[in-house]
């Protein structure tokens, strides 16, 4: 029997095909990570009592007040990341390198000579870029399965629904590619006559999370230091996802292999405030 090879193609871009975020989105946008300057990245992130650092002006804005004099810096950073996956007992490992910036910023303070008397010690200006997450990574899955199929989520999706009236971007392409058949209204039929086929997945993303900030402090008698950020939070994600499904069982089934692509581009952008105290009663 002649086998025939059928590719299916999807791009989910949230531009053409509105959806609510789901839980992964949330989780994947709610998390911070410990990036910025090199002294902040080594501290795990501890800054938000210490201050006098670019990076914690992102967390608590008083830190700006422990500045006592200027400075502009630039900090460079590298990730590796290592995803390992197990399935149906098939071991699998990927990885992406990338090279980004962590962290840009100008710090100007204006302090005058320390007195005796309680007073304002001095105000400090500062301007800054900072990394707050990064989603480059790859992951690959692969293995065996005897018992189930993307075609069957398929199926069951279609079910009870016209075919003029399939979801245009799983279902309807599922149809149009031959791998669904109706076989009376509503009711639709795999491609596949059996399983122990092999199943691949690739997930390629890339993106960050950072925040442009602009902070103001204030030094009162060295113990109180006032701080007030405005920022401009930057949101990137794009993730390319390849599903395969290659046929072995070639004297049941007139189908080889299908692939189902999906695409995912999110951008996004806004305002916040934050304001931040750090009192230290004592030296």
């Amino acid at each position: 029997m002649k086998n025939t090879t059928a590719i299916l193609s999807a791009s989910l871009l949230i531009a053409s095909y509105s959806q609510a975020q789901n839980e992964i989105d949330a989780l994947r946008y709610s998390q911070l990570t410990f990036s910025g300057t090199t002294r902040f990245t080594s501290m795990g992130g501890a800054f938000g009592a210490l201050g006098a650092d670019a990076s914690a002006l992102s967390f608590n804005p008083a830190g700006i007040a422990l500045f006592r004099k200027g400075e502009f810096t630039i900090s460079p950073g590298m990730i590796t990341a290592k995803t390992n996956s197990t399935y149906n007992g098939t071991q699998g490992v990927d990885n992406r390198s990338n090279v980004y910036m962590n962290n840009c910023a100008l710090i100007m303070a204006f302090v005058r000579d320390p007195e005796e008397k309680p007073g304002w010690r001095g105000t400090m200006l500062g301007i800054a870029y900072n990394r707050t997450n990064n989603f480059n990574n790859r992951t690959a899955i692969s293995g065996k399965n005897s018992s189930s199929s993307l075609l069957d989520v398929f199926t069951s999706n279609a079910a009870g629904i016209d075919t003029a009236d399939l979801e245009p971007f799983s279902t309807q392409l599922a149809y149009n590619a031959g791998l669904i058949t109706p076989s009376a209204p509503g009711v639709y039929n795999s491609a596949l006559n059996s399983y122990g086929n092999k199943q691949e997945k690739g997930v390629d993303s890339r993106g960050y999370m950072s925040e442009t900030v602009i902070t103001l402090g204030g030094n009162y008698s060295d113990k109180l230091f006032l701080g007030a950020t405005f920022a401009f939070p930057h949101l990137r994600y794009n993730e390319i996802a390849s599903y395969k499904e290659i046929v072995e069982n070639d004297s049941l089934n007139t189908l080889k292999s299908f692939t189902y692509d999906q695409n995912l581009s999110t951008k996004g952008t806004g305002f916040n405030f934050k304001f931040g105290m750090i009192y230290k009663p004592v030296d």
